[in-house]
């Protein structure tokens, strides 16, 4: 899939979330997980979104509160 992408002209990147794929030291909240998802995506004017899961709704709330980051939000059986 990302191959084919690629071919397409788009740059592919999986983001592995803190705390799901390596420990954290503190809990966090949502809020704090679009912080992180921000700092990952500074250097992006508009981002296509996919998220799954947990990852569906820390994507969605990260495009409501950073509308002008994104291009476009696929949500794929989302929580919240």
């Amino acid at each position: 899939f990302r191959t084919v992408l690629k071919r397409k002209g788009f740059e592919t990147r999986f983001l592995p979330i803190p705390g799901l794929s390596s420990p954290l030291d503190t809990a966090w909240g949502l809020n704090e997980y679009v912080q992180w998802l921000h700092s990952q995506l500074k250097s992006n004017k508009k981002t296509i979104l996919l998220g799954h899961s947990f990852g569906g709704q820390l994507v969605a709330r990260f495009a409501a509160r950073y509308p002008e980051k994104v291009a476009a939000l696929v949500l794929v059986d989302s929580a919240g």
